[in-house]
This record gives structure tokens, sequence and C-alpha cells, in this order.
């Protein structure tokens, strides 16, 4: 299951009450709370404090409920890589340092091996599958401790799809990289070609194809074209939902037509 524990939005009842709690000052010592100002770039909402042990326990609550009540075989987390108490932006939030964000946090490997530990606590064997993006050591770290790292490879399969691929990279080291065999890897990816936050292929391909008669038949030979490569990787694969189908609404279409 696909879950968000790093950051929260105001109207959630969680975020309510913390922030309603933060406004009295005599509380502000005792509360761990959310962090209103963001403490790394990419940030969305408030961010969880997860080196509190209020958040711990939150975080252990939260994943024994779904592992044991509904009995799931595992998660994959949400941007993984702001579980960090590392301050990489400015004190307003602002002049975020991508860089070094993404480089080794020894604080964010403790955080994530002890978060791992209590999923295999409340279900031995469950699966941890992180959206991380930080340097390679932190990832093969993380992966040879027991966690799977999220594959992103919708820029590859996009550039597939419409016929244009610039970059000199071989089909047979693309695929193998797709399938977590990079020699600098442990087989610990988990291939997807599509996410929610993503342009859907079917869409980035339109302008491409534009001028082309029949585009829907095309664009759908181009979506199948990608999926044969992906679902006969060896390997477990992430799939989101609707673009095996050819989906050709764009992620932020409104019903009124506009974006």
């Amino acid at each position: 299951m696909d879950i968000a524990l790093n950051h929260s939005f105001g109207l959630s009842p969680l975020s309510t009450i913390i922030l309603g709690l933060l406004s009295t000052t005599a509380l502000r010592p005792i509360i761990p709370g959310l962090i209103p100002v963001a403490k790394h770039a990419f940030n969305v909402g408030y961010d969880m404090n997860h080196e509190s042990p209020a958040t711990h326990y939150y975080f252990s609550r939260i994943v024994e409920h779904w592992l044991q009540q509904y009995r799931i075989d595992g998660f994959r987390f949400d941007l993984s890589k702001g579980f960090t108490q590392t301050q990489t932006c400015d004190g307003s939030g602002n002049n975020c340092n991508v860089g070094a964000w993404s480089s080794y946090d020894a604080s964010r490997v403790a955080i994530w091996k002890g978060y791992y530990d209590t999923v295999q606590l409340k279900s031995p064997g469950a699966y941890a599958i992180l959206e991380h993006f930080a340097a390679d050591n932190e990832e093969i770290e993380l992966s040879n401790y027991g966690m799977l790292l999220w594959g992103n490879m919708n820029y590859n399969f996009n550039e597939a799809s419409m016929g244009w691929v610039p970059l000199p990279i071989s089909v047979a080291g693309f695929i193998l990289f797709a399938i977590g065999q990079n020699p600098t890897w442990s087989p610990t990816w988990r291939a997807m070609m599509k996410k929610g936050w993503l342009i859907r292929i079917s869409h980035l391909a339109i302008p491409r194809h534009a001028t082309l008669p029949g585009i829907q038949p095309l664009l759908l030979d181009c979506n199948e074209m990608c999926a044969a490569f992906f679902m006969t990787m060896p390997g477990p694969k992430m799939i989101w939902q609707f673009g095996e189908l050819g989906y050709d609404y764009p992620i932020n279409y409104c019903v009124n037509g506009s974006y």
C-alpha cells in the first residue's frame, strides 16, 4: 500500500490538533508536533519530526494496524528522503539545497533502519519500498538492510514511447538497470514506468505525434510497446492505474477543461 507518513496538511485531524496545541506558547516545548518550516526541498504540507519518540509511536501504531488488521504485505513509503531533521533550507524554508538534501544522511539512515525494524516486528517479511532518490551509498546501505528502492523509469519509457531517444543508452543496459542488475546495485529496485504526479505517457506523446493521422491508435501502440518491455522484465513491478490503457488526460486536468 502506498502511504504518506512524512507530511500532513492543515485540514487533517493530526495537523489540526497539533498545530492548535502549538499555538499555546506554554505547550510548545512538550508537543513534538509537525514542522511548519520546510527542512528540505520538495517539502509538501507540514513535515513530521521523525527524531521524536512520539512520531515513532505514531508510525508504529499505523503500520501495526494496516499489517495486522488488514493483513497487507507491505508499504511503499512516499517521499522517504524527507524523513530527516537535517536542515538543507534557510530559516524561512526557502533557498533549499537539493544536492545537500540528497547526500548521505546518517540520521536519515538511522531513522529508516528503526522504522524497517518496526515493520518487521509487526509483520515479519513485510515489504518496505522507499521513494528515496538519495546518494548511491545511502540507498545501497538501506537496500542491504532489507529495504527496496523505488526505481523510476518514467523518463526512459516516455522517450521510448515517443521514438525519440537522444541519450546514448543501450537497450540491454536500460533493461538491466530497470530490473536492478546494474553492477552498482544489489537487485532491490522495484521498477515502475508511471506514477501519480508524473506526466502520463500517452499525454506527453501527443504533441510529439500531433501532426500524424490516427493519433489515438498510434498512442495505444506506443503504450503496448512500453508495457511489453516493462511486464516481461524479471522481478516485481509497480503499476499506476490506467496507464496500461493509454489514459491520455494530463494529471492536472479539471472537469471544466482547465488545468
